[in-house]
């Protein structure tokens, strides 16, 4: 939490919690506990949270900042945009509060320290490497993830990083520090941010973007190797404009601050995030970590190197499965494939037969790619035994503008046809959804369709199945229409009444290692051992728990424990409720049957289907992609799953944290889904890391009692299509 350079007070009856000693309560919601610290934009106080029955910190806004109307208008918007800003390493933003005299923002509460008061806790004031180094490695990733969501800081500092109880970092103040920072601005005449760790950009007052991040990332790093960051008394700003700070290692000598000696890749790294020019700067948060690491391997192609140059590419995630349609690769950053590396670089041709596209990134990097990529095709089809007598290899695009590093990823930088053509023509979209993201893009369907469309088709940090689950696309079916089982559509959106409906994926048929490994951390013995397994027919599940509002939509009666909570799943759902004559697929079936003649019918899913749909094409503990390392609380499950809070927690909004590969939400945690067979799979919120694993299943009879851990998910399939159980 923000603590240092306070300047806002508190009246003397603003809280009556200081008078009473009895907790005051604000909002009709939040009990105040005690106040946690105050900085520039206002106070925090930690409060119990009564609706959720958790605790949260609470922030409250300066009062200058209050009763400015633009300034809360632009405040909620930028809650609203950050919410969805789920990862391990960044503390969640909630909600925004007003009432009277008061505005806050409820967020995640964090039990621990930030880093600059840990910093100050050390024998000489400073931290060496090896104490911040996984730290760092933390801020990196979670600022690679927040630029991927075009979402810049802009006031990253040691009192802004949280190191929780667990020893893991957590970065503060997203969703609030833009709007409240510019409104500061205005009434102050400065620059947003903190002076010792803002870029000359910002300093200046340019519009912020990931570079600034950047730049302050290299600041803080400073500050807390040597104690204090690079310009830290007299003129800052004019330091920051004109002055090289010296090295790390200069300023320890100058505050006679003797520490074990900071490698030179660390020098290397932290000079280059404090360049005066963005362009000089590395391109990304994730470059930084690497520099930080001292590594960089070579891009591979299919085992053959791309050149000297090392991977470095703007924004690349931890390594993706390969997505094919019909022979078309979907440009996605993953793991060092043919079509992962040629993807980079531009639209290919090789042999004749397989098309290979994405926006270029840097013309030198193109340059190196097909050159490379032209001299191993043209030397495998020289020495292959029969090589293919008209095949050859041609490149299509046109020299790309080289983009400024500093800047977000780059979108629309080849024609709309170019990258939605060929996904049509295989059939990965419909021409009506290809109509719906052209028009997004034009902003025609609103901001969000269009962010939406650009994530998926530009800035490609969305897959087919996640822009599916959050579109507003209408994949409703009309009533009595035949439905060919050859051709199913690629969702489907189920009214459960005339005011309801709920949204189901197609799972293509395919193959998937089910079950988990014996030396994997929690298996329990009834768990199935690895065994590579067929879905040999397509199906439709949902993207969501089936909600409250749906489950009271059907049923007369709504059996949940937290009932009132429309967007919460449905829970306290036993065998019966769920599967038997009268329960809810029996009766849904009954009325799919009037509109569809009997071609949609619903189910739940068999024990295959569920662990194929979770696992989304990955074979370790979580969907993240990540293996478990810890039995209670694993890092690994923290961004995708509601869990392990037993002592005071609940279930939460269906689609609260980030979805699978495949855009389904909550397969882990929330509440444990019911399957065929009576079997339970993926864990509730009261289950620890290691009773949330996609292996993770238990059985329970037909007459069991009802918990307030258990829900289900609907599964919808073709008549002609119908898996015998």
């Amino acid at each position: 939490m923000d603590d240092d350079n306070a300047t806002g007070r508190k009246r003397p009856d603003e809280f009556a919690t200081e008078r009473t000693g009895k907790p005051e309560l604000v909002f009709n919601r939040y009990q105040l506990l005690n106040e946690l610290g105050k900085g520039g934009t206002g106070v925090v106080w930690l409060a119990r949270d009564l609706e959720l029955n958790t605790n949260v910190a609470l922030k409250f806004l300066r009062e200058d900042v209050t009763f400015e109307v633009d300034a809360l208008r632009e405040l909620k918007g930028e809650i609203i945009l950050n919410r969805d800003l789920s990862h391990p390493h960044i503390i969640k933003t909630y909600s925004f509060e007003t009432s009277g005299q008061k505005a806050a923002i409820s967020m995640e509460h964090v039990s621990g320290d930030n880093l600059q008061t840990l910093k100050a806790k050390q024998p000489g004031k400073f931290f060496n490497v090896e104490d911040i180094f996984g730290w760092m490695q933390m801020l990196c990733d979670a600022m690679d993830y927040a630029h991927r969501q075009n979402v810049v800081h802009r006031d990253i500092k040691p009192s802004n990083l949280m190191i929780n109880k667990h020893g893991d970092l957590k970065v503060g103040d997203f969703g609030i520090g833009r709007a409240v920072a510019e409104t500061v601005n205005r009434m102050t005449k400065n620059a947003a941010g903190t002076p010792p760790y803002m870029s000359p950009q910002q300093t200046m007052g340019e519009k912020a973007v990931q570079s600034d991040d950047i730049y302050s990332i290299g600041a803080t790093i400073y500050d807390l190797l040597t104690g204090s960051p690079p310009f830290f008394r007299g003129a800052i700003r004019e330091q920051a404009l004109a002055k090289v700070p010296p090295s790390m290692a200069q300023r320890r000598i100058e505050l006679e601050r003797v520490g074990a000696p900071i490698p030179p890749q660390w020098e290397k790294a932290v000079a280059a995030c404090l360049a005066k020019e963005p362009a000089a700067r590395p391109p990304t948060a994730r470059a930084l970590r690497e520099m930080l690491e001292g590594r960089g391997a070579a891009s591979v192609l299919s085992g053959y190197p791309l050149g000297p140059r090392r991977r470095e590419r703007e924004g690349e995630p931890e390594p993706s499965s390969r997505t094919v349609f019909a022979g078309y690769p979907i440009a996605r950053r993953g793991t060092s494939w043919i079509h992962w590396a040629v993807a980079g670089f531009a639209v290919v041709v090789i042999a004749g037969g397989i098309l290979i596209w994405k926006d270029p990134r840097q013309a030198e990097r193109l340059r190196d790619a097909l050159t490379s990529v032209k001299g191993w095709a043209e030397k495998r089809l020289t020495s292959d035994p029969a090589p293919v007598p008209a095949a050859k290899v041609e490149v299509l695009a046109e020299k790309p503008e080289i983009p400024n590093p500093a800047e977000p990823a780059p979108i629309n930088r080849q024609p709309f046809e170019g990258k939605i053509g060929p996904l049509v023509a295989a059939g990965a979209i419909s021409v009506p959804e290809a109509e719906w993201l052209q028009a997004s893009l034009k902003g025609a369907k609103g901001d969000a369709e269009k962010v939406l469309a650009e994530r998926l088709l530009y800035v490609e940090s969305a897959t087919l199945g996640q822009w599916r689950a959050r579109t507003t696309y209408d994949y409703s079916l009309p009533e009595e229409v035949i439905v060919d089982g050859a051709r199913l559509p690629s969702a489907l959106d189920i009214r459960v009444n005339e005011w309801t409906k709920t949204r189901l994926l197609r799972m293509d048929a395919g193959s998937f290692v089910r079950g988990s490994p014996k030396e994997e951390l929690g298996r329990r013995p009834n768990e199935l051992t690895p065994e590579r397994v067929t879905i040999a027919k397509p199906f439709f599940i949902g993207i969501f728990e089936i909600t409250q509002a749906e489950y009271n939509a059907l049923m007369v009666r709504n059996p949940s424990f937290w009932r009132g909570n429309p967007t919460w799943p449905a829970d306290q759902i036993d065998w019966q409720s769920v599967a038997g004559p009268n329960g809810f697929i029996a009766k849904l079936n009954r009325d799919l049957g009037g509109k569809y003649g009997g071609l949609l019918v619903a189910d739940l899913p068999t024990e295959d289907e569920w662990e194929y749909a979770c696992r989304a094409g990955t074979r370790t503990a979580f969907n993240s992609g990540v293996g478990i390392s810890r039995l209670e609380n694993d890092r690994g499950l923290d961004s995708v799953a509601n869990y392990n809070r037993a002592a005071n927690g609940t279930p939460r909004p269906v689609g609260s944290f980030q979805p699978n590969a495949w855009g389904l939400f909550d397969m882990h945690g929330n509440v444990a889904e019911w399957c065929q067979n009576r079997f339970q799979r993926g864990g509730s919120w009261q289950s620890t890391a290691a009773n949330c694993r996609s292996g993770w299943r238990t059985q329970l009879s037909a007459n069991a009692a009802p918990s307030n851990q258990v829900g289900f998910r609907l599964v919808i399939r073709h008549r002609t299509l119908v898996q015998s159980n």
